[in-house]
């Protein structure tokens, strides 16, 4: 994560003490922290890596494709 978040006693505390609107914008943060690092996948570049395999031909490789897709 960008700042490294360590629950120690202090946030402990803090996050106990907070109401439904402070513990929706402290999860939304450390959500938008996580999008932040997360720098995604690289479709074309992973078709290619895999099309490389020996034995993945195009039809099969659009197989792999899909499912792939379908979770993400």
């Amino acid at each position: 994560m960008a700042d490294s978040l360590k629950l120690d006693r202090e946030l402990y505390r803090k996050i106990k003490g907070m109401d439904k609107t402070e513990m929706t914008g402290f999860l939304e943060r450390i959500y938008a922290m996580s999008a932040e690092d997360n720098k995604g996948v690289d479709f074309e570049l992973l078709r290619e890596r895999i099309g490389q395999v020996k034995g993945i031909g195009e039809t099969r490789l659009n197989e792999i494709m899909g499912i792939i897709e379908e979770f993400v």
